[in-house]
């Protein structure tokens, strides 16, 4: 080696020497290094949930190293977790200024535009990060969702499709596209995919929630309980999964009320038996005088139909001196409804984040001596608490037409109009206690004004129906066809359906009953203003079966129009004949069998004039009916609710009474002892 060569290798040799390297470069390596240490002692603080103090850190970081974009990627993360949107937004941009080609801020700051409602952007930031990596799943995911959000359907299943080509089998990707094919209406495509989850893992919670959803867009009734009890044999312990089967039962025609009522008992035997043990033992009971602690359980007191019943009867109850009432909201979030009801129910206790066993024991902590469940077989129950018995006394009323099925719920309130006696005391394990109504209900404030029948301005008639899409059944269309032939002149409204809904089943039904398209008409649902504007088009509505209008049938009366219902043999066919019967118009609208309720129609249509007088008169008579006497209704469910106390002071089971009204005020009999 010549000399000058050995010398070129031993300066090569210095130039990697830490002694050789520019002061200015060991400064800001140093920088850095203090700067990942502080980011790293932040994301420990928040794996212990200190936010706040991992914040400090990472603001260190930023401060001792001004070029970290790590630093204030980390710093935005926490803004977005408690939803400082602006703040998480500035400080991704500030990132993505120090380091251009930053990945993962330009997809968390798609993330974060899409939280704050800004898809465009989003969708922009989430294809810089696919520019600069495209092997980022997750980032066609998101773009996927949020192309699916704009509308822009193909696109997002070309963005769903890539991810799946780079993570074969995931079936996160499986549900969205599934998702975005039903929502072109693509029906087969998405069971496909639905499916194919299902085929991974049988269980998937995920897949069997979606085809549910799926089916019933389709008007599926039998597919959707095949569904259910699919899942429930590959999970047998869901909770949920029989509670959507019971849920759907109550809607299937083919289910009689003997079973119905004996797949409520075998959930008891299911889920309620095996805490028989953990059930709590109460002490016997005090003062049969003192004043009550009432808990009621529910997640519907927000923006809910069920707000629409209960809210005047809470509002009279809680200024009841001797019942201190308690709510136990259920649901993650609050809306307007539930900041209004929080006025004047000040011991509200959000309790949605609680096992069923924590829930039970704050029950047991606040002492409440009545607790009364607003769910049933609804979402969100909390039926497994009522189940450890957490009070003395339990009540299951209004949130669900039908028994919970349990043997530790004591009572269910509703009336001789809703389920007379003794005919439906069978159908449940509890006992039946009737008031002179269910509960009161509240019209919507700012409910247009009664308009004239569309009678005196055409020469036919126009039915329609409001309800929920999947009440609607192939033996639902059957019956309304039968109305459609035998008045040739009629047309039909179906209003208040889903959005994403294919009506062409629906056509398909009507058309294999001899009722062409053309006299039908579709609308999706819309804000309640219109909703209720949309009645001055209809005469007359047509209930389903076997479960029945509720809130819509009571909203429909307030609009001047009348439900024609059948009355069925289970809780969920009683609504609607209740709602009339306390209203007073029961005679030509309650019908007792298909061919009285096709008779009935014929009447209507050959006694328009009736209609039309009725319409103008029908928000006068529900006003004053019981559905708008709170007051009065509070009364008898506080007589109720000593009663239940009193018959617990004096160590003795729960028996069926009904509340009646007299001179001295509201008294409880025994029923056998009424005069009813």
């Amino acid at each position: 080696m010549t000399l000058l060569k050995r010398l070129r290798a031993f300066l090569s040799k210095k130039e990697s020497h830490s002694s050789f390297v520019d002061p200015v470069s060991s400064q800001r390596e140093k920088e850095m290094q203090l700067a990942i240490g502080l980011i790293e002692e932040g994301n420990a603080l928040e794996e212990q949930g200190k936010s706040d103090l991992a914040l400090q850190k990472y603001r260190q970081a930023s401060s001792t190293d001004s070029q970290s974009a790590r630093a204030h990627l980390n710093i935005g993360n926490i803004h977005t977790s408690v939803g400082r949107f602006n703040d998480a937004l500035r400080e991704y941009r500030t990132a993505i200024s120090k380091q251009a080609d930053y990945v993962g801020a330009h997809f968390n700051l798609g993330r974060t535009y899409m939280l704050a409602a800004q898809p465009e952007a989003a969708q922009t930031a989430f294809q810089t990060a696919l520019a600069l990596d495209p092997s980022f799943v997750h980032a066609y995911i998101a773009l996927g969702n949020v192309q699916a959000e704009l509308g822009k359907t193909e696109a997002s299943v070309a963005s769903y499709e890539k991810a799946l080509t780079l993570t074969p089998g995931n079936p996160e990707i499986y549900r969205n596209l599934a998702l975005t094919y039903s929502e072109q209406r693509a029906h087969a495509k998405a069971i496909e995919k639905f499916e194919c989850i299902l085929e991974m893992d049988p269980a998937s919670e995920l897949a069997h929630q979606g085809l549910i959803t799926v089916y019933q867009r389709m008007g599926a009734l039998d597919k959707v309980l095949e569904v259910c009890r699919h899942a429930l044999q590959q999970s047998p312990d869901s909770v949920p999964v029989y509670t959507q089967l019971l849920f759907q039962l109550s809607h299937d025609v083919h289910t009689s009320p003997q079973d119905l009522f004996a797949q409520h008992k075998e959930f008891a035997t299911k889920f309620e038996l095996p805490l028989h043990s953990a059930r709590y033992q109460h002490e016997p009971a005090g003062s049969a005088d003192k004043q009550l602690r009432v808990g009621i359980v529910s997640a519907d007191l927000r923006g809910h139909a069920v707000t629409s019943f209960i809210e005047p009867l809470l509002s009279a109850l809680a200024v009841v001196p001797d019942v201190e009432l308690h709510i136990f909201y259920n649901f993650p979030e609050e809306d307007e409804a539930s900041a209004r009801l929080r006025t004047f129910l000040p011991l509200w206790k959000n309790v949605a984040a609680l096992t069923d066993e924590q829930f039970a024991q704050v029950v047991v902590d606040d002492e409440i001596d009545i607790l009364i469940d607003l769910s049933g077989h609804t979402q969100w129950h909390r039926l497994l608490s009522f189940a450890r018995r957490p009070a003395p006394v339990q009540v299951s009323w209004l949130g669900y037409p039908g028994t919970t099925g349990l043997q530790e719920m004591d009572y269910f309130i509703a009336d001789h109009h809703f389920l007379p006696y003794p005919e439906f005391d069978a159908c449940f394990t509890e006992k039946l206690v009737r008031l002179p109504i269910t509960t009161t209900f509240l019209p919507f404030e700012a409910a247009p004004d009664v308009s004239p029948s569309p009678l005196l301005q055409r020469a036919y008639l126009t039915f329609g129906s409001f309800n929920r899409a999947n009440k609607i059944s192939r033996e639902v269309v059957a019956l309304w066809a039968q109305v459609l032939r035998e008045i040739p002149d009629a047309r039909m409204k179906l209003a208040g359906l889903p959005g994403l809904m294919d009506y062409q089943f629906l056509i398909n039904w009507f058309q294999e009953e001899g009722i062409s398209a053309d006299r039908l008409d579709f609308y999706t649902r819309t804000y309640m203003e219109d909703y209720l504007a949309s009645h001055k088009e209809v005469d007359v509505c047509l209930d389903t079966f076997p479960y029945t209008g509720g809130t819509t049938t009571n909203h429909a009366m307030w609009m001047g129009v009348p439900t024609l219902t059948l009355t069925g043999k289970t809780a969920p066919g009683r609504q609607s004949a209740a709602n009339l019967l306390h209203v007073g118009i029961a005679e030509h609208f309650v019908a007792d069998s298909e061919q009285d309720f096709v008779a009935k129609a014929v009447w209507l249509n050959e006694n328009r004039s009736y209609l039309t007088e009725l319409r103008m008169q029908l928000r006068a008579r529900f006003a004053q009916s019981g559905f708008l006497q709170p007051e009065q209704v509070a009364h008898a469910l506080h007589a109720a609710l000593r009663q239940m106390w009193g018959v617990r002071c004096q160590g003795e089971p729960a028996r069926p009474f009904e509340v009646l009204r007299q001179e001295e005020g509201y008294v409880c009999l025994p029923l056998e002892e009424s005069s009813t």
